[in-house]
């Protein structure tokens, strides 16, 4: 543990230890924290290319950093020899007007609901068992999936990180090979 991390007992943040170290010095904090935070990611890296992981699933509320530390993930599995491909959930997007609707009249866009499941799946699937798939992109400016589909190769040593908010989600990697997914919560 960094010495200005903040201190956490039995899994909780001691906030007067936060407050106080902000006291003394906050850019201190902040660079610690930035330090710790740059560290598990490549432990992460590393873990997973002892796995032999092809899929990496991130998750985590708006606003939480899921973008950010794919990106962060991608730099340091470079370093380790690890090709990887960052890919947002978003895309995987049905077109608006087949989203189911909720009870008010409006589109569900936030539930899983929203997603095409069944792809996400044949995509992953074909990474487990082809080394390869095609994914779609969606337009948000005309919310539909587009024609371009993105060709991606997954060999020996290279993984696909997918981020968005349904990532961890069960239904999502239903009747896949567990062991070669891994899974983050930010």
């Amino acid at each position: 543990r960094h010495e200005w991390v903040p201190a956490f007992h039995n899994n909780s943040i001691d906030i007067e230890d936060i407050n106080n170290r902000c006291s003394e010095n906050i850019y201190k904090l902040i660079q610690r924290g930035e330090e710790a935070y740059n560290e598990q990611i490549k432990d992460i890296a590393i873990d997973i290319k002892n796995k032999n992981k092809k899929i990496v699933l991130i998750t985590g509320p708006s606003s939480s950093g899921k973008t950010t530390s794919s990106y962060k993930l991608k730099k340091a599995l470079a370093k380790q020899g690890v090709k990887s491909f960052v890919v947002n959930m978003d895309d995987f997007f049905k077109d608006l007007s087949t989203v189911p609707l909720r009870e008010d009249g409006k589109p569900d866009i936030e539930g899983i609901v929203a997603l095409d499941v069944k792809c996400v799946r044949n995509c992953f699937n074909d990474i487990l068992t082809k080394g390869r798939t095609s994914m779609p992109t969606f337009d948000f400016a005309t919310h539909k999936r587009t024609n371009k589909w993105k060709q991606y190769v997954i060999e020996d040593k290279s993984v696909i990180i997918m981020e968005g908010i349904h990532a961890l989600n069960p239904v999502i990697t239903k009747g896949l090979d567990k062991s070669k997914i891994y899974k983050l919560y930010v």
